[in-house]
């Protein structure tokens, strides 16, 4: 089953893939796309900005 397809597939080049094969969008494509979306996404972005930072260890690659 497919969620959302993405219209540029640029946005999948740091995606991850869990155990189940599933694709999750990268901690970084998710910042971005919050940054500019209406209502709470951005300051849902400064937070998730600021988990990233505390734990870059776990995410980065």
């Amino acid at each position: 089953m497919i969620l959302a397809q993405p219209a540029y597939g640029v946005v999948l080049e740091q995606s991850l893939t869990n155990v189940d094969g599933v694709v999750i969008a990268a901690p970084t494509q998710v910042v971005v796309d919050l940054m500019t979306g209406p209502g709470r996404n951005p300051n849902e972005a400064e937070e998730l900005l600021e988990s990233l930072k505390r734990n870059e260890q776990s995410w980065r690659r």
